[in-house]
């Protein structure tokens, strides 16, 4: 039995527009958050990994179809949760 850790950023570009929802679990499994985004008619799942510069990934999902529409990397909240709480 073996593991693989795919929180990656490779992993994490490979996954592209039109790609469905269950091919993304299949690749990075379930988000840390799942968020809608009624407005746009999306949902955003949110990967939190190991970054340096304290980042997580974003995939919007289509809501209708399910199918991912857009990807990209943004400021992790709860760094900036952590950050705060640390200063005196």
């Amino acid at each position: 039995m073996s593991w693989e850790q795919v929180l990656t950023e490779a992993k994490f570009d490979a996954v592209h527009g039109g790609e469905t929802r269950d091919e993304v679990l299949l690749a990075l499994g379930h988000p840390a958050e799942s968020k809608p985004l009624l407005m746009q008619g999306r949902t955003l799942w949110s990967y939190r990994y190991d970054a340096v510069f304290c980042k997580w990934f974003q995939v919007g999902l289509d809501s209708t179809t399910g199918k991912v529409v857009d990807t990209g990397y943004g400021p992790d909240p709860l760094c900036d949760d952590y950050q705060t709480s640390e200063m005196p």
